[in-house]
């Protein structure tokens, strides 16, 4: 996508119309200012999904990973449950020389009964 004859954003998609890269530019139309990777399982849901997003000199990357199967006691391997049963997101603010990482992880088991 282009606004006034300079790009303003592009997406890549599989074969199966996924988006798996979308990044938009700044105004300049090289360099960006946030971009998204997506990847995705064999029943077409999410796996995974990386956002890079730079704004005052700091990029702050943030990285999520969904998992659709319940706990067994050792990892999330259980049976499938065809819904996002838990969710782990690490972000990565880098501003050097200080690198800050935060870890966020979500449970829904409770909520699929």
């Amino acid at each position: 996508m282009t606004s006034n004859g300079v790009l303003a954003a592009r997406r890549t998609s599989d074969a199966l119309g996924r988006v798996t890269q979308y990044t938009e530019y700044q105004a300049d139309g090289v360099t960006a200012k946030f971009s998204r990777a997506s990847s995705y399982d064999n029943d077409n849901r999410a796996v995974s999904d990386t956002t890079n997003t730079v704004a005052s000199g700091v990029t702050t990357t943030v990285t999520t990973s969904y998992d659709y199967r319940l706990w067994n006691g050792t990892s999330y391997a259980g049976a499938d449950q065809g819904s996002v049963t838990h969710t782990a997101s690490d972000q990565v603010a880098s501003n050097a020389p200080t690198v800050h990482v935060t870890r966020d992880t979500k449970s829904y088991g409770d909520k699929l009964r």
